[in-house]
């Protein structure tokens, strides 16, 4: 349990308290809104997804029992609303498999070349390996997408992440081995070379 005040926090946000599920959102739209932008890889959609996490919560909370859950259950709801509104986006144009990558290379050997400007550029680069990391995940496929965000980017143990998601961890386990060498295979193309990962 994330709150040792959750349980009272949710017993007020069943009675129907407008104040403790505002400290409810409080609490967790942060966590919602980063697994959204995630999932949807655009901060618009994920705000957009918050809001109905939040708004879907709102009507479903009376019939939500176990304090000690409520985030996964919170997860499970962004998860299947990311999901729908791939879906949806989909449907109104065809997806694009094959994408050219070279114009989002980046040259490691450029961004390290000056040694004395290395420090002034550290957040720019780590800006840029955000942006990378984020196209590389918006093409994997959804279900291991779903895995990676929710343990490697989040941090939920397996029995939370398949507790989300709605599976077994057997199932988490093999979509996270999967959506990890097709993450890496990614990234390499657009220009992370090996010794980035040799490193973490």
């Amino acid at each position: 349990m994330d709150n040792p005040n959750l349980e009272d926090l949710l017993i007020a946000c069943r009675q129907g308290s407008d104040d403790a599920f505002r400290k409810l959102f409080e609490q967790y739209h942060m966590r919602v809104m980063s697994t959204a932008y995630r999932m949807c890889g655009n901060i618009q959609e994920a705000e957009d997804v918050t809001q109905d996490v939040f708004l879907k919560a709102f009507k479903e909370i009376k019939k939500f029992r176990e304090a000690a859950s409520l985030f996964t259950w919170l997860y499970r709801i962004t998860i299947n609303l990311c999901i729908d509104k791939e879906r949806k986006r989909q449907r109104r144009q065809k997806y694009h498999e094959n994408v050219d990558v070279d114009s989002e290379r980046i040259t490691i050997e450029e961004a390290n070349s000056n040694e004395n400007t290395r420090t002034l550029d550290q957040q720019m680069w780590q800006d840029e390996i955000q942006s990378i990391l984020q196209k590389a995940l918006s093409r994997i496929k959804p279900k291991f997408r779903t895995v990676l965000v929710l343990k490697d980017i989040e941090g939920l143990s397996y029995e939370e992440a398949a507790q989300a998601v709605g599976c077994s961890q057997g199932t988490i386990s093999s979509r996270l081995n999967r959506g990890r060498k097709e993450l890496k295979t990614l990234l390499v193309k657009m220009g992370m070379g090996e010794e980035y990962f040799q490193e973490r």
